[in-house]
């Protein structure tokens, strides 16, 4: 999927077309379509928008989203949207479907589409949910599983997911800030070599991504 590419880049303009190509193309596999939409919605910091799409999705609590290839992937992209909106009832509900399959990756063979760890979206959801301590253990794992295979531009946006969080508590250690700098250098360093343009411009205002 050549729009998902770009977003990767950085291109948010075209990340509007990809909501509704993804609306158009994949409406067929059912609730896939509302979790990219409440998703991209986020990413563009549109939260009404966000918020109808993903009430939508989660009105019967995620209970019929088909247990199928896409089900992974819907529910991983649902709880970025969750996160951005701070929905803690539903961070608990998807963190406890997702957690089982912690040490796998997000991907979806015919749209193309990698979405990284599961670790780092249950870092996510953790944060979401104010357990600040549960969501460093998350990001140190998805960091590690996106190191060892090789998955840099998922490795810099957990880089800088999780030095946000660090520098974002109400009371940071030097610690904390020491750990959180190296983190977005490290990010800011991949996102310079690998072109990823808008996660350069968050790495380097000190404030991580949206959502993956």
């Amino acid at each position: 999927m050549t729009g998902w590419l770009e977003y990767l880049r950085g291109g948010l303009l075209p990340t509007r077309e990809l909501i509704q190509g993804v609306l158009d193309r994949v409406a067929f596999i059912g609730p896939i379509a509302l979790a990219f939409a409440a998703f991209l919605h986020a990413e563009l910091d549109e939260p009404e928008p966000a918020r109808r799409h993903f009430d939508l999705l989660a009105a019967r609590q995620f209970a019929d989203v088909p247990r199928d290839e896409a089900w992974l992937m819907a529910l991983a992209v649902a709880a970025e949207a969750c996160a951005y909106l701070g929905d803690r009832p539903r961070a608990r509900i998807l963190y406890g479907l997702l957690l089982p399959y912690a040490d796998l990756t997000v991907s979806h063979q015919h749209m193309r589409v990698y979405l990284g760890s599961v670790e780092y979206v249950l870092g996510r959801l953790a944060e979401a949910r104010g357990e600040r301590e549960r969501a460093a253990v998350h990001y140190e794992a998805a960091m590690e599983s996106s190191q060892r295979i090789g998955a840099r531009p998922h490795l810099a946006r957990t880089q800088c997911a999780y030095a946000r969080m660090l520098l974002d508590a109400d009371s940071t250690s030097a610690a904390e800030r020491e750990r959180a700098g190296d983190l977005l250098a490290r990010a800011e360093t991949t996102a310079r070599e690998l072109g990823m343009k808008r996660l350069l411009e968050l790495v380097r205002g000190g404030v991580a991504p949206r959502s993956a």
